[in-house]
């Protein structure tokens, strides 16, 4: 369960209106990702009959839900004691945060139109589903 730091709650607020105020416009699906669009994927995953799924990623964008490929290890930083969120800003720059690419995972839900018609199937009352081709070998 995921308690609510009423403290950074209302910073988080403020950020998000901020950034949804002209974002649509970049969006794909022309709306702002809400929490509301990713909250019945997070009860089915805590409910029994996700039981099975573990360490898994997903990645949601649009009206849509994505199983991402396992992420790899690439960098750590690793200390005998918790780190002070100071210590840790000051590291980040020169070790975690260093030479920082976008993931290429993250930018399939804005690509979704590239995909060739042929590789979705029609689930029904609006719904389809994609499976990558090296996949479903």
């Amino acid at each position: 369960m995921v308690m609510k730091d009423e403290t950074t709650l209302p910073r988080y607020r403020v950020a998000f209106d901020v950034f949804q105020k002209g974002a649509a416009e970049r969006i794909p699906v022309r709306r702002v990702g809400q929490p509301d669009d990713v909250a019945h994927t997070i009860s089915f995953l805590a409910s029994e009959g996700a039981g099975h799924v573990n360490g898994q990623v997903f990645h949601s964008f649009g009206y849509g839900y994505t199983l991402m490929a396992l992420p790899e290890p690439i960098r750590r930083i690793e200390a005998d004691r918790r780190l002070e969120p100071e210590e840790l800003a000051k590291l980040f720059p020169d070790t975690l945060g260093k030479g920082l690419h976008e993931p290429p995972g993250t930018n399939f839900g804005k690509s979704l139109t590239e995909r060739p018609k042929q590789e979705w199937k029609d689930l029904g009352k609006g719904v389809r589903y994609w499976q990558s081709p090296w996949e479903a070998r």
